[in-house]
């Protein structure tokens, strides 16, 4: 049974997981990429952890394609556009976009952005800042440290409404078309957009 401070920190942890997961399916694919989603998946929101599972030994078993299916639909090369930038409005602007991001990056001192070999607005790389705000938020909580926990929660919010909502499901609904029924980043595509909801995205 798990304790009352338990029960307050799952639902933050679960969503900093997630964001994890859901960054690794979207970011230029490392060799073990199969071995990180399996362990991330054993601690997805309950509803989502057999999905989770499953994607992630596909990811395994079909590691030779892994790469090859990324640059064909994302990163540079791909057929979907997948940096923020490429989907904000022309009055934004793609250099605001990517210095907006760049620099709440530096204010919460996440490393993230400099470990990936991707822009700075990349899908993967705002998600995964989006799981490491979550992840602040709930050390904050499980510290009793209200202050930092309502910076980081105001700043989750913030960042994933104008950085993340705006162009996310579109670009995995173009994703899961362009991927082709049956292909691996079909499945993550859906697997993604039926996760967006535990998020709070």
């Amino acid at each position: 049974m798990k304790s009352a401070s338990e029960e307050a920190l799952l639902p933050l942890l679960e969503r900093a997981t997630l964001l994890r997961y859901l960054s690794r399916l979207l970011q230029p694919p490392a060799a073990a990429i199969g071995d990180e989603l399996a362990a991330l998946a054993i601690a997805l929101p309950e509803p989502l952890r057999a999905a989770g599972r499953e994607l992630a030994a596909r990811f395994a078993a079909e590691r030779a394609e892994v790469e090859p299916e990324y640059h064909r639909l994302l990163g540079a090369s791909g057929a979907c556009r997948d940096c923020e930038s490429d989907h904000a409005p022309p009055s934004l602007g793609a250099k605001a976009a990517l210095a907006e991001a760049a620099c709440a990056y530096r204010a919460f001192g996440f490393a993230g952005a400099s470990e990936v070999p991707a822009p700075a607005d990349q899908v993967g790389v705002e998600l995964s800042f989006a799981g490491y705000l979550a992840l602040k938020q709930a050390y904050a909580r499980e510290r009793g440290a209200v202050e930092e926990e309502a910076i980081s929660a105001e700043a989750y919010a913030r960042f994933t409404s104008s950085h993340l909502a705006p162009y996310l499901g579109g670009l995995l609904g173009e994703l899961e078309e362009r991927a082709g029924e049956g292909s691996l980043y079909a499945e993550a595509a859906r697997f993604a957009l039926g996760a967006l909801g535990h998020c709070e995205l």
